[in-house]
């Protein structure tokens, strides 16, 4: 142990169990919002026509601050959201409002659901922040929907009824990942017809399949403990169809041989037709190994390998019941790569789970074993460390327990179980926790706090070293927030010195790209949007060396893929943090062309 760690642990003994130290305070409880209140007005105009859109719903969904894209839960703000219809002349307002961030959307049939300050390509708008008192405009403009038609059929030239069709977009994620995402569904009507319809204007491909059709082709079953062992549950039209069948337009069996369909603002595009032939399909079986009594329900899930949602892949599950006897049987399995999942529940509502590889060629499997590993518990306490200055004070003051979040993140960087604040002497529990080595998180970007020291018992633990979890792990987690932590502010502007609405903000630790400090939140860069006037703020930075970009809204800024921020080293600012520091840093936003360029 080291000389810290001994001090530290004379101090737990000489407080008493379960008391770490630098911690006097424990978790605050968020203050009442005021009874001043704010009114939010504006007007909703057709795009690049300023014509009015009458009886267009807006509505306003509050959020912890302005860079946070995640609505506040029911219980810190009970009540329906406000709303409002626009008039005959597109007017809107919104009185009686609580100060506080709000995001605002506004939709009418015919036209794509919109979200104030955002601009096409940007992922998100922008959160308008009302004080008492304030009446604020929140005029925006909408733009007409497009709609995508077509007809589904077999190889025979037969329509296909009940359908399941998709509208998919490509998006290039902050890693660097290329995925699509199903935007839009419908279903085929008796003809085999389908309509898509409030698209964004932009390219798609289009998908149809007959998993979860009427005809009934997708396993949805499940065990139940019984007296004599388990019994069988399966819900109506859920037996295999024996020609179960997905295609891409105009009938590829995979996403990257799809013909790309691009639509304009209000166009209808029809005559997009999907053929779907039936393909080979398999039967995979085997039994589930359990170290102990599966006490409730147990399931086994073939996944494809990989994320689900990266290019070319498929999104389905399909599940099958364990019986008493352990075994279980996948049918109608596609050619491919998979990974076949279990799942059960042991005694005290602990969690068995297992996987194994599986490559479906041209022949069934059977008599696979998989091998349940029984999960563990994890249990500690959050604690605040005593704020140095009154921007401190302050952010401790504002804290809402419902957002912290301690996380064990494995050693390629995925989380593999969290636990939020339970109550206001800030206990947390991290249930069924697979045995492994995991580094401790606790991500609070921008929230005012960061992560300064994480105990394990009575011993320290350096952030980012990984503590080991198996059977007998009993010891409490300790983790110390600070509110002592840097912040910057500032303004971005084009090379002009005009002020960017929506432009991103990162900061970029000097070693990101770590491998051992993969996917934990305080080596990764924290991000934020500027304002209506382009200022913005981070807080709650850890003492450390940083690189503080800002990129235009609409690029798609790979800002967690370290070769990609590599190519942009000298064009940020570069600033050393230390406890208690402010910086006002301005900044230059790089256009968007140049990321495009750089892709």
């Amino acid at each position: 142990m080291s000389s810290v760690g001994i001090l530290l642990s004379t101090v737990l003994l000489a407080q008493g169990a379960g008391v770490p130290p630098d911690a006097p305070s424990p978790f605050p409880v968020a203050q009442d919002a005021s009874e001043t209140t704010a009114t939010l007005e504006g007007v909703i105009t057709r795009v690049g026509t300023g014509v009015p859109i009458p009886r267009a719903a807006v509505s306003l969904t509050p959020v912890a601050n302005a860079d946070d894209s995640a609505p506040i839960v029911e219980f810190l703000r009970p009540g329906p959201p406000p709303n409002a219809t626009t008039d005959a002349g597109g007017r809107f307002v919104i009185e009686g409002l609580a100060p506080g961030a709000y995001r605002v959307t506004a939709s009418r049939n015919g036209f794509v659901r919109q979200e104030y300050g955002r601009r096409q390509g940007e992922p998100a708008g922008i959160a308008v922040v009302l004080a008492a008192g304030d009446i604020l405009d929140a005029s925006f403009e909408l733009t007409p929907a497009a709609t995508v038609t077509g007809r589904v059929y077999d190889a025979l030239g037969e329509p296909v009824a009940y359908a399941h069709v998709s509208a998919m977009q490509t998006q290039v994620l902050p890693d660097g990942d290329e995925v699509i995402r199903s935007v839009q569904t419908a279903t085929t009507d008796d003809r085999g017809q389908y309509r898509l319809f409030w698209l964004s204007p932009g390219d798609y491909r289009v998908s149809a399949g007959t998993s979860g059709a009427r005809s009934g082709n997708y396993v949805s079953v499940f065990a139940l403990r019984s007296t004599s062992g388990f019994s069988s549950i399966t819900t109506p039209n859920t037996q295999p169809h024996a020609e179960e069948m997905t295609a891409y337009h105009p009938g590829v069996p995979d996403a990257v041989l799809a013909t790309i369909v691009s639509v304009a603002p209000g166009e209808e595009r029809g005559g997009v037709d999907i053929e779907l032939a039936p393909g080979p399909r398999f039967t995979v079986s085997g039994r589930v190994i359990a170290p102990e009594p599966i006490q409730a329900f147990a399931t086994v899930s073939l996944r494809p390998a990989g994320p689900a949602t990266v290019l070319g892949g498929r999104s389905r599950y399909t599940s099958s019941v364990i019986d008493a006897d352990g075994g279980f049987t996948v049918r109608n399995v596609a050619p491919g790569t998979y990974t076949l999942e279990a799942r059960a529940e042991a005694a005290g509502e602990r969690w068995l789970e297992g996987d194994v590889d599986v490559e479906v060629t041209n022949l069934d499997i059977r008599n696979l074993a998989i091998p349940l590993i029984a999960h563990i518990d994890v249990i500690g306490n959050f604690f605040i460390e005593d704020p140095a200055t009154q921007a401190a004070t302050e952010a401790v003051s504002v804290l809402e327990r419902s957002r912290a979040q301690v996380a064990l993140v494995d050693h390629d960087g995925e989380v593999a179980g969290f636990g939020g604040m339970r109550n206001d002497d800030g206990e947390f529990r991290i249930g069924s926790v697979a045995p492994g080595a995991y580094a401790v998180d606790a991500p609070m970007p921008n929230q005012g706090l960061y992560l300064k020291r994480v105990m394990v018992g009575l011993d320290e633990v350096a952030l980012g070293d990984r503590i080991t979890i198996g059977p007998g792990f009993a010891e409490p987690l300790y983790v110390l927030l600070s509110p002592n932590g840097g912040r910057v502010e500032g303004v971005a502007a084009n090379r002009d010195g005009e002020p960017v609405t929506n432009a991103l903000v990162t900061l970029v630790p000097i070693d990101f790209g770590n491998a051992a400090l993969e996917g934990l939140s305080f080596a990764s860069p924290s991000r934020t949007r500027t304002d209506r006037n382009g200022g913005y703020s981070l807080t709650g930075i850890a003492p450390g060396e940083y690189d503080l970009f800002a990129w235009d809204g609409t690029a798609s800024v790979r800002y967690q893929d370290p070769d990609f921020i590599g190519r942009y080293t000298g064009r940020g600012e570069r600033v050393v943090v230390d406890e208690n520091d402010a910086f006002e840093l301005d900044l230059e936003v790089i256009p968007a062309r140049e990321v495009r360029q750089a892709r």
